[in-house]
């Protein structure tokens, strides 16, 4: 498995900041630089598909040619930037089975009346290139070699009625692992569901740093947030302390580099590991 990208809407810098976190990020780069979030579960299939698809590819080496499944967390466009799709139909030599994008029927309803705008028509719904599958949350899905439970997460997005799809996946070795990113603190149906089942991997979004202190916010976490819902999973035993947490979707918003938010999770010692991810992390299953 690989995190792609790990920042958030505005990356790591912000090509218009000059914040001392986006300034840190110029002069250190290495983990300091954030693209815009994604992961990659296997070679077939990967979450989110943002703006940063040619730096992600090239530079962080994201192989696209071998892709068959994206897995949409919502219509947002740091995590959907649909346009780029458009990238396949100009491709010379591709896969001629289409692509499947997998969203949440309310994403999926909104993805159609948005590309009504777009010319020729068609250009980014055509079935030779795509397929577009909406999902219904709580139900399970084999998507490849993977069992996927989409589950509603606390962020709101573009479409009606649209929440955020956080996604439970059953991995080909038989681990789980729990895809958290965007979501605010979560839904008490969102517990429920993850009681009875056991994570080996958490990856979470931390979007604001130490700069959001509340536990349980809506929308979107920062550190406070980060950490009240691993101990909720502690609680439940959904967690365990041989499970492992990642952090992920960060922004510039705070005052914490890399660095120094490894040490902030650290010093709290909440029972489980948390490491903070970065573009381009190697997680071994």
């Amino acid at each position: 498995m690989r995190m792609i990208g790990s920042g958030s809407a505005e990356a790591i810098p912000d090509p218009f900041c000059s914040c001392e976190i986006c300034r840190n990020a110029r002069l250190r780069r290495g983990k300091e630089i954030r693209s815009r979030s994604s992961f990659r579960l296997n070679d077939d299939t990967q979450i989110d598909f943002g703006p940063d698809q040619l730096y992600q590819s090239v530079v962080l080496g994201n192989d696209l040619t071998v892709l068959k499944n994206i897995l949409v967390t919502h219509s947002h466009e740091d995590h959907f930037a649909f346009t780029e799709l458009g990238l396949k139909e100009m491709a010379v030599r591709t896969p001629e089975a289409p692509l499947n994008v997998y969203l949440s029927r309310r994403a999926w309803e909104w993805y159609r009346e948005a590309v009504r705008a777009y010319s020729p028509p068609g250009y980014y719904t055509d079935r030779r290139f795509y397929r577009f599958v909406p999902l219904d949350y709580g139900k399970r899905y084999a998507i490849g070699d993977l069992g996927v439970v989409p589950l509603r997460g606390n962020h709101k997005a573009h479409g009606k009625g649209e929440y955020s799809v956080n996604y439970l996946v059953s991995l080909e070795n038989g681990r789980t692992l729990y895809y958290a990113c965007d979501t605010g603190y979560f839904f008490e149906e969102t517990f429920a569901y993850l009681e009875n089942r056991r994570l080996d991997f958490l990856v979470i979004e931390g979007t604001f740093g130490d700069a959001l202190t509340q536990e349980r916010p809506d929308n979107h976490l920062g550190c406070a947030g980060v950490l009240a819902v691993v101990r909720r999973l502690l609680e439940q035993k959904t967690l365990s302390a041989e499970s492992r947490v990642y952090i992920t979707h960060i922004n510039h918003k705070h005052t914490l580099t890399h660095e120094k938010m490894t040490d902030y999770y650290a010093r709290r010692n909440p029972g489980v590991e948390i490491v903070v991810g970065y573009d381009g992390m190697e997680i071994e299953k």
